[in-house]
């Protein structure tokens, strides 16, 4: 799962993770990374006890070149400038275990907390194991003859590496430890408590992130069956008393008087009914929407807010004004208060078309005293205006 923005973004990953670098590989059962500090966390899972099996096998590790890693939590810190590991701590129950050069037995290091550094190239060069360190080091000489193998425990131990093999261990606090000849050595002494090797889990490849995968396996997807016609729903004894119901219904409502009636003196008339403000009402030929009617042009006088309104007496109610308009420009459709301070109950600004659109605002007053208008306003000398069928209702 990934989150936030690109400069601080957060990756978290669950359940058996793998990672596979050329130089570096891994395993945990959760990851999570933070690519702003350049912090990566391998997480283990919560278990009742650190030595249940489960818990060992999905215990985080970390295999660096010959060396390998492991403890209860492992945090990778990158240097995001350089872009290169920089450090890492390993938290409880750290060990370090690499095979010795030539022989069959593993050089190991134990204890509380583990703390590497690595070099420019991305190898572990200094380790140190923090608190009731124990180690078991095969000791050889410059020909790669075994001299001896170090078992020995210390406050804390100081090793480094080079060319990926132990290269020299510093004891620090030393408690107690000898040096044995490997046929003096007793083999059931040459494993620290914790030791696993896990040689056969580490991922060697990209394709190796996946080999313990149960295969895919894609289902397979039904067709649709053929098509059958349902039954009709409606029989012809049904349909027939529909039709009926809704021929006495429309008989019914011829008498009916509409509620919502028209609260201006006329839907067409702008120029005996409605007031202006430097604007030229205009009589055309050309056509309304219903092809029948010519319909009325307005045009500013001047550039400015020139402007029609119309006010009607009520002073409350919820109010819809409507109005069908076409042309050239940007006008605004207002309901407005008719005195006091002219307050805005409603703006719409309109972006006319060059074909016939019915446009609706609404807004509701309070009752203050004052009335209610309705404006076409900041008609400019250079827009062109057709407008139609305008309307006034109360909704109730």
């Amino acid at each position: 799962m990934v989150t936030g923005k690109p400069e601080k973004r957060i990756t978290r990953i669950f359940r058996n993770v793998k990672l596979y670098k050329s130089d570096m590989s891994g395993k945990a059962d959760s990851i999570h990374v933070n690519h702003e500090s350049g912090l990566t966390q391998l997480i283990n899972i919560n278990t009742p006890g650190s030595s249940a099996a489960f818990s060992t096998a999905r215990k985080p590790i970390l295999w660096n070149l010959g060396n390998q890693m492991t403890g209860d939590t492992i945090h990778l810190q990158s240097d995001t400038v350089k872009d290169k590991m920089d450090s890492l701590i390993v938290f409880n129950h750290a060990f370090l275990i690499s095979k010795d050069t030539l022989g069959d037995g593993f050089n190991q290091i134990n204890g509380k907390k583990l703390v590497g550094l690595f070099n420019d190239k991305n190898e572990l060069y200094h380790v140190d194991i923090i608190k009731n360190a124990q180690s078991i080091y095969y000791f050889r000489n410059e020909n790669n003859e075994l001299v001896g193998i170090d078992k020995s425990k210390s406050g804390l131990i100081n090793i480094l590496i080079q060319d990926n093999a132990i290269e020299e261990v510093r004891k620090i606090n030393q408690i107690d430890g000898n040096i044995y000849p490997e046929s003096k050595f007793p083999k059931n002494e040459r494993i620290l408590k914790g030791f696993d090797w896990r040689e056969d889990e580490r991922p060697n490849s990209v394709e190796d992130l996946f080999k313990d995968d149960p295969p895919l396996e894609l289902p397979v997807i039904k067709g649709l069956d053929d098509y059958i016609p349902e039954e009709d729903f409606f029989d012809e004894d049904l349909t027939n008393r529909i039709n009926l119901g809704k021929k006495n219904r429309a008989l019914s409502s011829r008498g009916r008087i509409n509620k919502q009636r028209n609260l201006l003196r006329s839907k067409h008339n702008f120029k005996d009914h409605w007031n202006s403000k430097g604007v030229q009402v205009i009589k055309t030929s050309v056509l309304a929407p219903n092809k029948k009617n010519e319909v009325s042009e307005i045009k500013g006088k001047a550039s400015g807010n020139n402007y029609l309104y119309h006010h009607i007496d009520s002073t409350e109610g919820e109010f819809k004004f409507s109005i069908w308009l076409k042309g050239k420009g940007t006008i605004q459709l207002v309901i407005q208060e008719h005195g006091g301070d002219f307050t805005r109950y409603k703006t719409m600004n309109v972006s006319l078309k060059d074909k016939w659109e019915k446009y609706s605002i609404s807004s509701v007053k309070a009752d203050d005293g004052n009335k209610v208008r309705v404006m076409i306003c900041e008609v400019q000398n250079t827009d062109t205006v057709y407008l139609w069928n305008s309307s006034l209702t109360m909704i109730d």
